[in-house]
């Protein structure tokens, strides 16, 4: 078993299996097969904005969106929530000198 970070647009090419590549496919089996992931603060907030607007363009119905998310649930992921505090301090001021997006 192994730990990896997982990125949202591969957690999505999972539903959106015209998006899928080998690549996702891997990760996937690597998933099914006991490894664990890490994902950053906003994972989560970017996979729901994706289905969320899956949904409003008729793409998904309210009840795949649920599905999946249960089943998202239910996999090793943990969610790295330090980013939080990194965000309203250590990144609003690499942000703000350097004149970047936060």
């Amino acid at each position: 078993m192994s730990r990896f970070v997982l990125d949202a647009s591969v957690t999505l090419c999972w539903y959106f299996e015209n998006q899928a590549t080998a690549y996702t496919e891997d990760i996937f089996e690597r998933m099914a097969s006991g490894d664990e992931a890490s994902v950053p603060f906003v994972w989560p907030l970017e996979v729901t904005n994706a289905l969320v607007r899956a949904e409003r363009r008729k793409i998904l119905k309210v009840a795949q969106v649920t599905g999946f998310l249960e089943e998202l649930s239910a996999w090793p992921i943990q969610v790295d929530t330090t980013g939080v505090a990194r965000t309203f301090q250590e990144i609003l001021s690499v942000a703000r000198l350097q004149r970047l997006s936060a």
